[in-house]
């Protein structure tokens, strides 16, 4: 070999050196950016998930919170509303405490009246004055209003209603007034009654119409706080199996209704 071609292969090893030293540089770059930076972006990924989880957790807390305080608001006005409706019904149940007290006064007002103005009558045991379901009940016998067999009011029966009439007018302008025909269990057999009154149904309302429209006419009862109702012979007072029975059953009642309609004055 010259010396030429010795001497030259040297130089080119020299050369390639460095980069050799280069790419072992690059080399190690490379491994310590893998080393570093990626699990680093590795790192990074985790923790945006993380935030994202956590992100998601936060939304439904908040969504899960805003329910319990939609929640917590109704209770809140249920709360209220209960206290208002409490206060209401307990002035409702006073008002009506209030109105059955003035009531009662009014009907004991009425039966001392009426036992004052009919005492001869209920001595001489015609006439009963009774509380029935809280209400008071005038009872009268008919022989006090008609005559045998009659619906027409006898002379002797408008005295009487007209005192009855006069404890009427002083009660509240909202008091009823139920006017009710009772008979016994006899039928009608005189031919000239059985034309105008066929059965005890035509013969009791019959009586209680004539007796309402007495009150209203004379009595200056007002109509709308007047009703007519008959009953024939089936609310008997006593039993129809004796004389006695069947005479307390021929009566009209005057009936001071309890619980009355809001009427136009």
């Amino acid at each position: 070999m010259s010396e030429e071609a010795s001497s030259s292969t040297p130089e080119r090893g020299k050369s390639w050196l460095p980069w050799i030293i280069a790419a072992l540089a690059v080399a190690v770059a490379i491994s310590i950016v893998i080393r570093l930076v990626l699990p680093g972006n590795a790192e990074r990924e985790r923790l945006n998930q993380d935030i994202a989880r956590l992100q998601g957790e936060l939304g439904a807390t908040k969504q899960a919170a805003q329910e319990q305080q939609g929640k917590v608001d109704e209770l809140l006005r249920d709360k209220d509303s209960l206290s208002q409706e409490q206060t209401l019904t307990k002035e409702r149940l006073e008002a009506a405490l209030s109105e059955k007290a003035q009531v009662l006064a009014d009907l004991e007002k009425a039966r001392q009246d009426l036992s004052k103005a009919l005492g001869t009558q209920i001595a001489a045991g015609d006439v009963f004055i009774k509380s029935r379901s809280g209400e008071l009940v005038v009872d009268v016998a008919d022989k006090l209003l008609f005559d045998t067999g009659k619906a027409e009011v006898s002379d002797a029966g408008q005295k009487l209603l007209l005192d009855v009439a006069a404890s009427m007018r002083r009660l509240p302008p909202t008091q009823i007034f139920q006017v009710g025909g009772h008979t016994d269990s006899q039928r009608v057999v005189s031919p000239e009654l059985v034309e105008q009154f066929p059965t005890n149904w035509e013969l009791s309302t019959t009586r209680a119409t004539r007796v309402v429209r007495f009150l209203e006419d004379k009595g200056k009862v007002p109509g709308r706080q007047l009703v007519a109702a008959g009953f024939a012979q089936f609310r008997p007072a006593s039993s129809n199996r004796t004389d006695s029975g069947r005479q307390k059953n021929r009566r009209i009642e005057i009936v001071l209704v309890r619980k009355a309609p809001q009427l136009e004055q």
